[in-house]
C-alpha cells in the first residue's frame, strides 16, 4: 500500500494535480513533465505544489495527509489533501493539495519520511529518518505531543537509510516502522545476487 501511495503522490507532483489547468507549468516539475526549458536570465519559479512528498496517510473519506522531507527547499511539514478515487479504488479522479503556505509546520521536524493518522486522538504520527524519531503531533498547530522512546539498536542505522515507513493500528495502540536498509549491527549491507 505504501509503494502505491508513494507512487501516486509522485504522479500527482509530476502531473500537476491541484493546480489550475490554465496556470502554465513552472519550474522543476514542469521540466520533468513537459521537457520545458527556461531562457537564460528567466527567473526560476518554484512549482506551486510541494516538490517532495514522501509519505501519505488516509484520514477518512477523501481526506489524506502527506509529509514532505525536503529541508533544502523549506517544504518540510504536513500537507492536508483531498483525494478522490474512482469506483475501482485504483484510478485517481481528482487530487487537491494546498499551496506550500498552507502546510502545517511540524515542530522539530527535518526529514519526514512517513505519516500515520490517529483517528482515535485526532493527531498524526510522523517518522523523521535523519533524527531517528517517531513523534505525535497536534493537527491544529504542529506541536509535538509525544515522542516515542525507541530501542537503542535503531540508532545503528546507516546514513540516510534509516526509518522510512510508519503504520498505526486502527485502535491507535500499535505503531510499526522499518528501516530502509539493514542496521550496522546486522552486518554488512546486502548486495544483489545474480542467478547463475
Amino acid at each position: 500500500m505504501r509503494l502505491f501511495a508513494t507512487t501516486l503522490l509522485c504522479a500527482f507532483a509530476l502531473l500537476g494535480f491541484g493546480r489550475d489547468r490554465r496556470d502554465p507549468p513552472r519550474g522543476e516539475a514542469a521540466s520533468r513533465r513537459f521537457n520545458a526549458t527556461l531562457a537564460v536570465g528567466t527567473p526560476y519559479r518554484r512549482p506551486s505544489l510541494p516538490a517532495s512528498l514522501s509519505g501519505i496517510a488516509w484520514a477518512g473519506g477523501t481526506s489524506y495527509y502527506a509529509v514532505s522531507d525536503d529541508a533544502f527547499t523549506n517544504e518540510v511539514g504536513l500537507y492536508p489533501l483531498t483525494l478522490e478515487l474512482a469506483s475501482n479504488g485504483l484510478s485517481v479522479v481528482s487530487c487537491k493539495i494546498p499551496f506550500s503556505s498552507r502546510r502545517i509546520r511540524l515542530a522539530e521536524a527535518y526529514d519526514l519520511e512517513d505519516v500515520a493518522f490517529d483517528a482515535v486522538n485526532g493527531t498524526v504520527w510522523a517518522v523523521d529518518e535523519t533524527r531517528g524519531t517517531v513523534k505525535e503531533y497536534r493537527l491544529a498547530d504542529g506541536v509535538v505531543l509525544r515522542t516515542l522512546k525507541l530501542p537503542d539498536f535503531l540508532r545503528q542505522d546507516r546514513s540516510n537509510l534509516g526509518m522510512e515507513s510508519l503504520a498505526l493500528s486502527e485502535d491507535a495502540c500499535t505503531l510499526w516502522t522499518c528501516t530502509e536498509e539493514a542496521l550496522t549491527c546486522d552486518g554488512p549491507r546486502p548486495a544483489p545476487r545474480c542467478a547463475s
